[in-house]
């Protein structure tokens, strides 16, 4: 009741914002209420559970952008996508308790997809995507150079895969998860915050 409650208050709005601004309010609105709705029951189930998380994350920037400023531009799209990139990885990195779990379930997470031990292998390429695209958006002259001060919390993402590491203690994978939750937010308000610096 509590979550159709809230999403009704999120149509509310969303048609609100759509008679002020445009339709893309209500077709990102829309994209989000499906992917909401489908995660379990649907997106889990087929693989698509993680990448739902990064499209979401980039409607809701890109949205978020458009209400202020009626337009579309690039900027917000790749802000989502880095975002998206750190979504995935929480999500992912939370994964590794559920495994027997999840895979007897049926759910098709990627670390069900990729196996145990390669998605232990792969998990740092996740945390070093989110730099990388960081860093080539910068190249491009898409981002400024402010954005760089994310760097200030790597090594706490350096901390949560050396957690990762001894995954069969479930100590080290409760502080690992605490590390990975802290990274991913300080990640997103640095990043906010370094644009403001602009």
């Amino acid at each position: 009741r509590g979550g159709f409650t809230l999403l009704g208050l999120a149509l509310v709005c969303g048609l609100y914002l759509t008679l002020r601004v445009g339709l893309l309010v209500l077709l990102l609105m829309g994209l989000g209420a499906i992917s909401i709705y489908a995660y379990t029951s649907l997106l889990q189930r087929v693989g698509l559970g993680e990448l739902t998380l990064a499209l979401e994350r980039v409607a809701t920037v890109l949205g978020t952008y458009y209400v202020q400023a009626h337009r579309v531009v690039i900027q917000p799209i790749l802000l989502g996508v880095i975002l998206g990139v750190l979504s995935i990885y929480m999500v992912y990195y939370a994964a590794f308790p559920d495994y027997d779990a999840d895979k007897q379930t049926g759910k098709k997470t990627l670390v069900v997809i990729l196996g145990y031990s390669e998605a232990l292998e792969f998990a740092p390429t996740l945390l070093a995507l989110s730099y990388i695209l960081l860093i080539l958006c910068i190249a491009a002259k898409l981002l400024p150079y402010t954005t760089l001060i994310t760097l200030l919390v790597l090594p706490v993402g350096y901390q949560s895969i050396m957690n990762l590491r001894n995954v069969d203690d479930q100590k080290s994978i409760r502080k690992g998860l605490k590390q990975t939750a802290l990274f991913t937010r300080l990640y997103g308000v640095l990043l906010a915050l370094s644009l403001l610096l602009i």
